[in-house]
């Protein structure tokens, strides 16, 4: 099964948002994003992940 996001199928299951991200850092846009989106806020967000946006 092919990844668009190059990773291996399965290798974030079990982990948290910030050890997929690797920083626990809230200004960091993907767990900024979700931050807000868990207090109710409608949120997007453009990020680059391994060479991937």
């Amino acid at each position: 099964m092919a990844t668009p996001i190059g990773r291996p199928t399965g290798r974030s299951i079990g982990k948290t948002l910030a050890e997929t991200v690797g920083t626990e850092d809230p200004a960091h846009p993907a767990i900024k994003a979700h931050l807000e989106a868990l207090s109710g806020a409608t949120v997007r967000y453009v990020v680059d992940w391994e060479g991937n946006v």
